[in-house]
């Protein structure tokens, strides 16, 4: 039987080519398929290669241990344990004498530390400055001093000093206060 071509489709050079964005995504997913085998084939050797070196380094360490390991189990590595002994220490009776916990009433009796703290909370070369965080710490309840302290014998510096203060509570609760207002003092402990 006969076919009829009549109404078939003839590709001749005049035809429309396929749009260049189909070839350009073509290229990217043959590139991407490539890449991803690639991929695939370094990751199974880079496993490889790690269980390799973990088994490598499983027998080295069992290779070091069974070195370690002495020969004669019966001879000790240790020489303190003859040692000890024969270093004991006689103390005397008298500094040995049991240490009771202090009561309430023996804290009570105890005289104030023999220190005080004080917080420097910045120190400045102009007077000024620290004029001003004076006023910031009294905002704040904080009672501040300016001491002024000259440096080789030419500089001039500000300091901006709380306390005396007598309880570390006390210094742990400026300080704390301090700190929320991003000033960071410098705790200095002073003999009475």
């Amino acid at each position: 039987m006969a076919r009829d071509y009549k109404h078939a489709e003839v590709f001749s050079p005049g035809t429309k080519p396929l749009p260049f964005w189909i070839w350009i995504f073509a290229a990217v997913a043959i590139s991407g398929f490539v890449g991803l085998i690639y991929y695939l084939d370094q990751y199974e050797r880079a496993k490889t290669i790690a269980r390799h070196v973990d088994s490598s380094k499983v027998k080295t360490t069992k290779q070091k241990e069974a070195q370690a390991k002495p020969a004669d189990e019966s001879k000790s590595r240790f020489d303190f344990y003859k040692l000890l002994p024969k270093l004991s220490v006689d103390v005397p009776k008298s500094e040995t004498t049991d240490r009771q916990p202090k009561t309430a009433d023996d804290r009570k009796n105890d005289p104030a530390p023999a220190f005080s703290f004080i917080l420097q909370a910045g120190s400045f070369k102009e007077f000024n400055e620290a004029d001003r965080l004076k006023a910031n710490l009294a905002l704040m309840g904080i009672q501040a001093n300016i001491e002024k302290v000259t440096l080789n014998q030419t500089e001039v510096w500000h300091r901006v000093r709380i306390g005396p203060l007598t309880s570390e509570r006390e210094m742990n609760k400026i300080r704390n206060q301090l700190r929320t207002k991003n000033i960071e003092p410098i705790m200095l402990k002073v003999k009475t």
